[in-house]
């Protein structure tokens, strides 16, 4: 019986501790969704299926996920430039964590590779993100980039 209640809390905890990364992940997605200034529909259902799969992601509910990347959007829709600092600056709080740097570049790239084609705007946003989590953005987009390749 007690198992069951530690094991509760300790996801409870692991949620918790994960909320920044929810924020910082959500941001970078928003944040490559705007960068040509049109939501794609295949952006949306990759940014569902990425809270659906990703172990880090799925902690969360996928309903405050969706909340927190459409709060990012539409502020960086009603002002551009005030709504894109914010999101950068949630980006950067995932600087100096190397897995959760990563896994949050790995989200925005997914959101990058929705409609299958890696427009200049998502590329420097990617630059501009990979640059807020101090990763070199270089070394980095082969990982993000190169398609899946799967066996026949």
């Amino acid at each position: 019986m007690s198992f069951g209640i530690v094991e509760r809390w300790s996801k409870k905890v692991q949620r918790l501790r994960g909320r920044g990364f929810l924020d910082s992940a959500m941001a970078a997605a928003a944040l490559v969704a705007t960068a040509d200034r049109d939501v794609r529909l295949s952006e949306q259902l990759a940014l569902d299926e990425l809270l659906g799969r990703l172990d880090a992601l799925r902690l969360h509910d996928a309903k405050t996920g969706v909340e927190i990347h459409r709060r990012y959007a539409e502020g960086i829709g009603a002002d551009p430039k005030a709504g894109a600092a914010s999101a950068m600056a949630s980006v950067a709080k995932m600087a100096g964590k190397a897995d959760e740097a990563m896994t949050v570049l790995y989200v925005a790239g997914a959101i990058a590779r929705a409609d299958g084609d890696l427009s200049d705007p998502e590329q420097r946003v990617l630059a501009d993100i990979a640059e807020a989590l101090d990763v070199s953005f270089d070394d980095s987009v082969a990982e993000i980039w190169t398609p899946e390749i799967t066996e026949a």
